[in-house]
């Protein structure tokens, strides 16, 4: 729908005082637009005018290097923006840029968001563009970055759609790192929309791809995500022994994130299996590694195994802390679902503590962030407060 200045610089492929010259100028004759500062568009017709131009008047190959360096503006900005966000995430190493790119200058994770936010809709175009035009890497490297921003937002539809392209991508490259990345993407997205078994089979098919000891780390954020799943479909055991796999091959590769990942898995999995003592353990293991590693979402997850395992203990006062705690985290990070998580724990908390308006109120502010993002477990929390009346 527009472009910003930095974005048509790197279409360009020229210095940004002269595209910034140009840009004025077309604004002042009336075939821009400037919606916002320094972000153009221009009329429907006047884009196919455009179009048609370049198809006529540009040769293939300049045409091509014009979309290798856009594609390149923003997987290199959504590269860096995705690890502002989430500097712990398994990443890639993207390829240099072509001469001419300007990434856009990001300073930190909220101008990160922003960004994000601002250009959902270009970025959503620019991953089947690039698969189109024969990127298949770009397209699986942004479908990778855009992973937290569509999750926390809730635009779990468009995180589908997008993983869906990057697989197809990643098996046409035939290499079998990117396969695993687009296939946990795809999981993620399902598991979101309670999907749990289409969730399971994907992530089954990524572990067949990973063997031997070069593929650690990928085999470890597996069955962490195997965990969850099993988790949702009431598999505890299987959840627990998922998670102990997963810790014993983060140990392995000495990453300490990782192993914060996985003792929070485990914590979360002995929840499930009825082990609140167990739970407070590895939490409170998983807390630390969260916090010296400065990875706020990890330590959200922590507080909020530990908020539910305090709250199993009847110790009521230590849970209200907790999911205190991962509330902030949550509302900070911009992560929506987990905001709502975090309100359905906090009221009932309140409600085992005795304090069934407050509980209510909780409840009712969960209720209205899972229907804003059309999640299934709406319906279950719609329950809760029909039963609390």
């Amino acid at each position: 729908p527009d472009i910003s200045a930095a974005a048509a610089t790197s279409l360009a492929g020229a210095p940004a005082r002269t595209v910034a010259t140009q840009l004025a100028e077309l604004t002042r004759v009336q075939l821009l637009t400037e919606p916002t500062y320094r972000r153009y568009a221009c009329h429907d017709l006047l884009r196919v005018y455009a179009a048609t131009l370049a198809e006529h008047e540009e040769s293939t190959a300049e045409r091509s290097a014009a979309v290798r360096r856009g594609l390149d503006h923003y997987l290199h900005t959504a590269y860096r923006a995705a690890r502002l966000r989430h500097p712990t995430r398994q990443r890639f190493v993207p390829a240099e840029p072509a001469a001419g790119v300007v990434p856009e200058p990001l300073a930190d994770a909220a101008e990160a968001l922003a960004w994000f936010t601002t250009e959902h809709q270009v970025l959503l175009a620019a991953v089947p563009h690039a698969a189109a035009s024969g990127h298949d890497r770009h397209a699986y490297q942004l479908a990778w970055c855009l992973t937290d921003y569509l999750d926390w937002r809730g635009h779990w539809h468009d995180w589908a759609s997008v993983q869906r392209i990057a697989i197809e991508a990643a098996e046409r490259m035939g290499d079998p790192v990117a396969q695993v990345l687009a296939l946990r993407g795809m999981a993620g997205s399902q598991v979101r929309r309670g999907d749990y078994d289409s969730a399971y089979a994907l992530l089954a098919r990524a572990l067949v791809l990973l063997d031997g000891p070069a593929t650690a780390r990928e085999r470890a954020e597996v069955h962490l995500n195997l965990s969850v799943v099993r988790g949702r479909q009431g598999r505890f055991a299987e959840a627990l022994r998922h998670a102990e796999r997963c810790l014993e091959l983060w140990r392995a590769t000495g990453d300490e994130a990782g192993e914060g990942h996985a003792l929070e898995a485990v914590a979360w999995a002995h929840l499930l299996l009825g082990n609140p003592e167990q739970a407070l353990r590895h939490g409170r293991r998983s807390l630390a590694h969260a916090r010296r590693r400065g990875n706020r979402e990890a330590e959200a997850a922590s507080w909020e195994t530990l908020g539910r395992a305090h709250l199993e203990l009847g110790e009521h006062a230590e849970a209200l802390t907790c999911h205190q705690n991962a509330l902030a985290l949550c509302r900070a990070l911009g992560n929506r679902y987990f905001e709502a998580r975090a309100l359905d724990h906090l009221g009932d908390t309140y409600d085992r503590k005795g304090s069934p308006l407050t509980a209510r109120q909780h409840w009712a502010e969960a209720l209205a962030i899972l229907d804003e993002l059309g999640h299934p477990e709406a319906a279950q929390l719609r329950g809760k407060l029909r039963d609390a009346e």
